[in-house]
């Protein structure tokens, strides 16, 4: 008996250092959530972009994600929407070759399920410019990484630019060479 109890007592110890380490790394992922909860903003945004802005900027994106989610929604009326309201920069001639990306997004992958505010960048310590991420998601494990560049002309802020990557959505998420500030 004595036998077990010795050699029980190293895995035991183990199971409980994993255990341990479950709950301690667990906690920290949780406070690191990147959600679209409204605290998002306090717990990491609120030294880079003023409450207002953050939500005035994420409600353009998530506005054309409802878009794109509705039944029976079609990328060219959400697209025409966004081009309308809040995307104008985007030249005319670019708009149906990028509403056709889009549009071929959804018939591939399906329209999104649900989105998610990923992250945010502000570009050279400007409050003029910013860059969010966000996931969608189409069906089973299909994702796709989108990008808006945001930027405030005059009064209001537009999309810059826009972009979204399906194949490797990673590589979006962690793009770094983000374009400089234009005053």
């Amino acid at each position: 008996m004595k036998l077990i109890a010795r050699s029980m007592k190293p895995m035991i110890l183990i199971v409980v250092t994993i255990g341990m380490l479950y709950v301690v790394l667990g906690r920290e992922s949780r406070a690191d959530l990147r959600s679209d909860d409204e605290g998002v903003w306090k717990m990491k945004y609120e030294s880079l972009i003023s409450e207002k802005t953050f939500y005035v900027v994420r409600d353009i994106a998530t506005d054309f994600f409802k878009g794109l989610s509705k039944e029976g929604g079609k990328a060219e009326d959400t697209m025409a929407l966004l081009y309308k309201t809040a995307y104008p920069l985007e030249s005319k001639e670019r708009q149906p070759k990028f509403t056709k990306k889009v549009q071929g997004l959804i018939e591939t992958l399906g329209q999104p399920e649900r989105f998610s505010f990923v992250s945010l960048h502000g570009v050279e310590n400007t409050k003029r410019y910013y860059i969010m991420h966000f996931l969608t998601f189409h069906g089973e494990n299909s994702v796709a990484a989108w990008e808006f560049e945001f930027v405030r002309v005059k009064t209001k802020w537009q999309v810059r630019n826009m972009r979204f990557n399906s194949y490797d959505p990673m590589k979006l998420l962690h793009r770094r060479d983000y374009p400089e500030a234009r005053k």
